[in-house]
C-alpha cells in the first residue's frame, strides 16, 4: 500500500529550484559565500534576514555583533577580515540555532529568474534543478534564495 503524503509534506518532498551552473560559481563554502556577499559586495541583506528570522533565538553577543557589521556594511567600512569573521559568527549561530552542521550553501531561484538574470539568447543548458532545504540563510524573494545544508 502506497503511503498518502499531506499536501505540505508533497510539496516539500518535491521542492526543487534551480540554478545556473558555470565553472566559477562552483563555490558553496558557507563562510566564502557569505563573506564575499558582505564584504565585496557590500550587501546586507544576509545579516539583516537573520536578525529578523532568527535574532530571538541568537545569543545577545552574536546578535550585537551581526548588527554592528550591519552598520560597517552600510558605511563601506567592512573589510575582508571582518567578514570573514562575521560570515564565521552567522554560520555558527545558524548551526547552534538549527542544530546542525552547515556543510554547503547554494543560491536558488525559480527557473524563469534563472533564465532571465544569466543566460543569454535562450542559453538554457547550464542550468540545473536542486532540492531545497529547510534552512534559509537569506530569501530575496524573486532574486533568489540562500540555502544551507547539512549534507
Amino acid at each position: 500500500m502506497a503511503k498518502i503524503m499531506k499536501t505540505d509534506e508533497f510539496e516539500k518532498s518535491n521542492n526543487v529550484m534551480y540554478r545556473y551552473n558555470y565553472s566559477g560559481n562552483n563555490i558553496t563554502d558557507p563562510v566564502k559565500v557569505i563573506a564575499f556577499e558582505m564584504g565585496e559586495l557590500g550587501n546586507i541583506d544576509i545579516p539583516d534576514y537573520c536578525l529578523d528570522n532568527y535574532g530571538d533565538k541568537m545569543r545577545p553577543e552574536m546578535r550585537e555583533k551581526i548588527e554592528n557589521a550591519i552598520e560597517l556594511i552600510q558605511n563601506g567600512d567592512m573589510d575582508e577580515d571582518v567578514a570573514e569573521q562575521t560570515a564565521k559568527a552567522i554560520v555558527s549561530e545558524m548551526e547552534r540555532i538549527w542544530n546542525i552542521r552547515i556543510k554547503r550553501v547554494m543560491w536558488l531561484a525559480d527557473y524563469d529568474t534563472v533564465v532571465d538574470l544569466y543566460c543569454d539568447e535562450g542559453d538554457t543548458e547550464n542550468i540545473e534543478s536542486f532540492k531545497t532545504s529547510n534552512y534559509i540563510i537569506v530569501d530575496l524573494g524573486g532574486d533568489g534564495i540562500l540555502f544551507a545544508y547539512d549534507k
